[in-house]
C-alpha cells in the first residue's frame, strides 16, 4: 500500500515576559529628555514579540507484507518547510525566544518489525537518516 500525505502546523508567537525585553533605560522614550544627564543616547523600544511558526509537511511512503505475513517493512519519505521557526536564544543575561526566517527538514523513514514463527516477541529495525537545512 502506497500513501502521500499533506499537513500543515502552527504554533502561536508570543512575548518575551523577561524585564529587560523591551530594552533599558535608555529604550525607553519617556526617558529621552533625560538622556544627556544621565550619559545615554536614546534608542526606540525594542520589540519583545515573536511571530507564529508555520510548518507544512508533505509524507510519501509504502507499507508491505511479506514471507507469509510474519513480516512487514515501513517505508517513508518526508519533507518539511517551516516559516517564522521559533528558536530560543540565550543573549547575556535574557533568555529570549526569536524567529529565525526558515528551516527545513527532509528524511527518509522506515521501519521493518518481523514476527518469530516461534514466539509471540519482535524485533524491530528503524534506520534512519534526517537532514536538516
Amino acid at each position: 500500500m502506497g500513501y502521500l500525505t499533506y499537513s500543515r502546523g502552527f504554533k502561536a508567537g508570543g512575548i518575551n515576559l523577561d524585564n529587560n525585553a523591551a530594552g533599558l533605560v535608555a529604550n525607553n522614550p519617556a526617558y529621552a529628555a533625560l538622556g544627556a544627564a544621565l550619559h545615554f543616547v536614546p534608542a526606540p523600544p525594542l520589540d519583545p514579540t515573536y511571530r507564529p511558526e508555520k510548518i507544512d509537511g508533505v509524507e510519501a511512503g509504502f507499507k508491505a507484507d511479506y514471507l507469509d505475513g510474519r513480516a512487514r517493512s515501513n517505508l517513508a519519505l518526508f519533507y518539511d518547510k517551516i516559516t517564522g521557526l521559533q528558536v530560543g536564544e540565550f543573549q547575556g543575561l535574557q533568555f529570549l525566544v526569536v524567529n529565525a526566517p526558515s528551516g527545513r527538514t527532509m528524511a527518509p523513514r522506515s521501519k521493518i518489525p518481523s514476527k518469530s514463527p516461534r514466539t509471540s516477541r519482535s524485533m524491530q529495525l528503524q534506520p534512519g537518516c534526517p537532514l536538516r537545512r
